[in-house]
C-alpha cells in the first residue's frame, strides 16, 4: 500500500510541476507568462468590472421540472397459442416519472465555483426497515446526484472535486469506459443523459499551443452502509490517468485505472468524423484480481442432497476484454438521427440465458458447495438491471423523426438484440405535441426469444425467483403504453 500511496504521489507532483517546466522552457508561453503591466491602460482599467462579471454572491439556480403520467399494459406469450389481446397479463398506472432537477452554481470568486444538484421522483418518500425487533420508517427520498467545486492554479491546472460525473468513453448505449466510474446505468431512454458519478478529485492539465490535455484521478470508495464506509482505508482509493490527443477531427485516448480490489483496467477510446457521421469506439482490458469473481458454468454438481446443472467458477485469474464501436448520423434538414452500436461484453455469458444463471443461484439459496466464490439472488439481480450485463454479444440500432414534415409529430424506433442467447426487442413511439407543455406519446414493444432469454421477460422472471418461484415460464412479451407529459419544463 505503501508503494501504491508513494507512486501515487509522484506521479500528482510531476503533473503539478508540468506547467512549471514549460513556462521554464517558453517564457513568451500564454499558460506561463507573468504580468508585467506597468502603465494604466483601456484593458488594466477594465479588468475589476471583468472580474465582477465572473462573480456572483447569489448562487444561480437551474433544473428541470418533468410532469408525466401514464397508463401501461402488458401481454405474456404472445407469440403462444393463450394470448387474448382483450385479457393483458398486467396494466397499470405509471407515475413515478413526474420528478424534478434542482440545481445551482455558485462563483463566490471568479477562480471558483459550486455545483450541485438534487434528484427526486415521485412519491418523493420511501420505507426503510431497521433495527430489532424490525420497525418500517417512511423517510423523504432525494438523491444528492452531484457537488463539487472547481478551481484553477495559475491557469494551467484545473481542479475538480466533489461527488462528480465522470464520462471517458466515446459510446452511445454501452459505454465500457464510463462504466469503470458510473454508479448510475445507463438510460435506454435517454442515453446521452449524464450518469451518477462518484467523490473523487480530478486535475486536467491542458497541454501548451495544443488541444491535449492531461488528467490525473483519485476517486474515493462509495457504499451505502455508513459502517462499510467507515471502515474504509487510505489503501481503497483508486487512481487513474488518462491522456487525450486530438488530431484533427479525430480524438484519441488513452487512460489506465486500478483499485486494489478490483482489476487494474487499460482503456482505449477514439471518436473521429466526416459530414454529418460520426464514428465512435472504445476498447478495455481488465486484467487479473485477487478478488474472487464469481461466473457460472454448465456442469452437474451435487452437495447436500441438492442436485444443480451448473458449477460456480472463479474467473479473476482471467483478463477479461469488451469493445464498442458505432456511428451516428444526422441530417438537420430532415430532422433525423440515425444509430447503430455494437457491444462486445467480456464478462459476459456466452451461451447461458437470465433464466440459467437465475436457477444456479437459486440452486444455491440455501447452501453453497465448500470452494465456489459466493453468489446469490441480491447480488444477481442488483447486477442484470442494465444494458450489456449478460450476454457476450449485442446491438441496437436507434432511428428519430423529430417535427414530422414540419408537423407537431416525432416517431422513433429503438431496437436491441442479445445475439448470444438470441433475445431482444424492438420499441416504435409516436408522439404528438398538442400545445405549448402538453405532449401525448403512444408505444408499443413486442420483444422475442426463448424461454428464460435476457429480453422475453425479464422483470416477470427476476421477480419469479425473487419470491423462489423458479418455475415461472418467462416468454416473449408485449407491451403498449399511453403517456401524458405535462408541465415539462427546465429553467
Amino acid at each position: 500500500m505503501k508503494t501504491t500511496l508513494l507512486s501515487t504521489g509522484l506521479f500528482l507532483a510531476a503533473l503539478a510541476l508540468a506547467p512549471l517546466a514549460a513556462q521554464d522552457a517558453d517564457d513568451e508561453d500564454v499558460f506561463g507568462q507573468e504580468e508585467q503591466v506597468t502603465q494604466t491602460t483601456e484593458q488594466t482599467q477594465n479588468a475589476a468590472p471583468r472580474d465582477e462579471l465572473l462573480t456572483s454572491a447569489v448562487p444561480w439556480i437551474n433544473g428541470t421540472f418533468t410532469g408525466r403520467v401514464g397508463l401501461d399494459w402488458n401481454w405474456s406469450d404472445v407469440w403462444g397459442s393463450g394470448f387474448d389481446f382483450l385479457n393483458p397479463t398486467s396494466h397499470g398506472l405509471s407515475q413515478s416519472t413526474t420528478g424534478v432537477k434542482l440545481g445551482f452554481v455558485a462563483r463566490p470568486k471568479n477562480d471558483i465555483s459550486i455545483t450541485g444538484q438534487v434528484r427526486a421522483n415521485y412519491p418523493f418518500v420511501r420505507e426503510i426497515t431497521t433495527g430489532t425487533p424490525a420497525t418500517t420508517y417512511t423517510v423523504a427520498d432525494f438523491t444528492v446526484w452531484s457537488l463539487y467545486s472547481k478551481f484553477t492554479w495559475n491557469d494551467a491546472l484545473f481542479f475538480t472535486f466533489g461527488k462528480q460525473p465522470i464520462k471517458w468513453g466515446t459510446g452511445y448505449f454501452f459505454s465500457p469506459a464510463d462504466d469503470v466510474f458510473a454508479r448510475s446505468e445507463v438510460d435506454i431512454s435517454n442515453p446521452t443523459a449524464e450518469r451518477e458519478g462518484p467523490l473523487a478529485l480530478k486535475v486536467q492539465y491542458p497541454i501548451p499551443r495544443s488541444m491535449n490535455n492531461l488528467y490525473a484521478f483519485a476517486v474515493l470508495p462509495a457504499s451505502n452502509d455508513l459502517a462499510a464506509l467507515a471502515a474504509m482505508e487510505a489503501g481503497d482509493i483508486a487512481v487513474a490517468a488518462k491522456a487525450e490527443f486530438l488530431f484533427g477531427n479525430t480524438e484519441l485516448a488513452l487512460a489506465g485505472y486500478y483499485q486494489r480490489d478490483q482489476r487494474p483496467q487499460v482503456i482505449l477510446t477514439g471518436t473521429t468524423g466526416t459530414g454529418d457521421f460520426n464514428f465512435f469506439a472504445e476498447g478495455t482490458a481488465a486484467f487479473p484480481s485477487s478478488q474472487s469473481e464469481a461466473y457460472i458454468e454448465r456442469g452437474a454438481v451435487a452437495w447436500d442432497s441438492t442436485d444443480s446443472d451448473y458449477t460456480v467458477a472463479d474467473r479473476s485469474a482471467e483478463t477479461l476484454f469488451s469493445a464498442t464501436a458505432g456511428a451516428l448520423y444526422t441530417n438537420a434538414d430532415w430532422n433525423f438521427t440515425a444509430v447503430g452500436q455494437y457491444l462486445y461484453n467480456g464478462r459476459g455469458y456466452a451461451s447461458l440465458t437470465l433464466r440459467d444463471i437465475l436457477q444456479a443461484t437459486f440452486d444455491r439459496a440455501v447452501s453453497q458447495p465448500a470452494g465456489e466464490p459466493e453468489i446469490s439472488l441480491t447480488s444477481i439481480a442488483g447486477t442484470i438491471g442494465g444494458l450489456g450485463k449478460l450476454g457476450q454479444h449485442y446491438g441496437v440500432v436507434y432511428l428519430g423523426w423529430t417535427s414530422l414534415w414540419g408537423s407537431t409529430w416525432d416517431f422513433s424506433v429503438l431496437a436491441i438484440a442479445n445475439f448470444s442467447d438470441g433475445s431482444g426487442y424492438v420499441k416504435p413511439t409516436l408522439s404528438f405535441s398538442c400545445f405549448n407543455y402538453v405532449t401525448l406519446s403512444g408505444g408499443a414493444s413486442f420483444s422475442w426469444g426463448g424461454e428464460g432469454t435476457e429480453f422475453a421477460d425479464p422483470a416477470g422472471l427476476v421477480s419469479a425467483f425473487s419470491r423462489l418461484n423458479p418455475a415461472y415460464q418467462a416468454l416473449p412479451t408485449m407491451s403498449l403504453s399511453l403517456m401524458a407529459s405535462i408541465g415539462t419544463t427546465s429553467f
